[in-house]
């Protein structure tokens, strides 16, 4: 069923980018989705939720992107653009506050004698596959400001 939904869309130069596109969405999600069970054990150890709302709220702009390349709309798209960028420069702080708050922590733990191994290991994790799906976005905002290109020159060459 998930293979017709892509052949139905393959009709033209367009409709491949959209696929191409839509599995790239597909492709992303998983790690995102390990990325966030990660980041809930992170945030359960050293009440820092920040990373997590970052990729929950991701994850669930997906849906948008899926519609909005299914339906072929540039205006959606670029809305979608844009509030990956600014999710993505979300991620990018929420980031680095991660890094500060695990030196803190790891100060912390080094200064009273306690071993902190376990909340250090989920946070380097976390740190590493948060950087990796920065990248991936960073990909995935070249893809959809060259497929809203293409629907925009569609959509204006079928206005002739």
């Amino acid at each position: 069923v998930a293979l017709a939904f892509f052949d139905q869309q393959k009709v033209d130069r367009v409709g491949e980018k959209v696929v191409q596109f839509q599995k790239w969405l597909f492709i992303v999600s998983i790690p995102y989705i390990i990325n966030i069970i990660l980041q809930i054990a992170f945030a359960a150890e050293s009440g820092s939720s920040i990373l997590t709302t970052a990729n929950i709220l991701s994850f669930l702009i997906f849906s948008l992107g899926i519609y909005a390349s299914y339906k072929r709309n540039a205006a959606l798209l670029l809305i979608y653009f844009i509030i990956w960028v600014v999710l993505l420069a979300f991620q990018i702080i929420a980031t680095i506050v991660v890094i500060v708050a695990l030196a803190i922590i790891g100060a912390a733990c080094k200064g009273n004698g306690v071993d902190c191994s376990t909340i250090m290991g989920l946070g380097a994790v976390a740190i590493v596959l948060s950087s990796l799906i920065d990248v991936a976005n960073i990909y995935q905002l070249i893809l959809v400001w060259r497929l809203r290109k293409l629907i925009q020159n569609e959509n204006d060459y079928a206005q002739l």
